[in-house]
């Protein structure tokens, strides 16, 4: 039995996303609900003062958490699927601490596909169903249900204005069951570095944001940059 109906993006869902994101019914996904759990740790990352770094360009690694999210909008499969096939998406804010940039502000705007289960790249720590979708690669992508289109932008913006900029490259998303199926998601979103501004006009480089989201008590039990991103500016 589903939870019903909650909506508090998001990563990600979105949600973020929208990098999933919010909601609860709306973002989960419409497969089966076996219960297929994993226990692999993927490991966890967290802000550095330190960067080691070659040269003054050389790529650095760039570590970071996040806590707390705002949805600036979802939209639900469930809806969708009138008009556009089984895909989610969602915009939202989340506050957090990244090297190199300090006290940070990240934004994100994605789309998922349930109907395109994940590959299976990474490897998620909470209890999965059998339910995964896959995060889109090409941007803009118009929604039919509502006046709104996710970039596939993410925006990483420090307390002085600096902001370093990303496009979405693909991701996972995989819809988990701690008391209930799908009261929970657990996403993967894979990002390019490409520009940004001030210091960071010319950064380049690779992420991941790893983010798990609670849906029903609207809280992220986990959001971070998986070790092995890195940066140079």
């Amino acid at each position: 039995m589903r939870i019903p109906r909650f909506m508090p993006l998001v990563l990600v869902s979105a949600a973020l996303i929208a990098l999933g994101l919010v909601g609860c019914e709306p973002l989960t996904s419409p497969d089966g609900l076996s219960m297929k759990p994993k226990t692999v740790d993927p490991g966890s990352a967290g802000p550095s003062s330190k960067d080691d770094h070659n040269g003054d360009r050389g790529e650095r690694p760039i570590r970071g958490s996040f806590k707390g999210f705002e949805p600036v909008w979802v939209v639900s499969h469930f809806v969708e699927s009138t008009c556009n096939g089984l895909v989610a998406g969602a915009e939202v804010k989340s506050r957090g601490n990244v090297s190199h940039l300090g006290q940070t502000e990240l934004t994100a705007s994605a789309a998922w596909d349930w109907s395109e289960k994940a590959a299976g790249e990474f490897s998620p720590v909470g209890p999965t169903t059998s339910s995964s979708a896959t995060i889109l690669s090409d941007y803009p992508h118009d929604f039919c249900s509502q006046p709104v289109s996710a970039s596939g932008k993410v925006i990483l913006e420090a307390a002085n204005g600096d902001k370093v900029r990303g496009t979405i490259q693909g991701g996972e998303v995989y819809e988990l069951g701690y008391d209930h199926p799908g009261d929970a998601q657990e996403q993967f979103m894979v990002v390019e570095i490409d520009g940004g501004t001030g210091r960071f006009a010319h950064a380049e480089g690779s992420i991941v944001i790893h983010s798990i989201f609670h849906l029903v008590d609207q809280k992220i039990i986990t959001s971070s940059i998986m070790p092995g991103g890195r940066i140079s500016y």
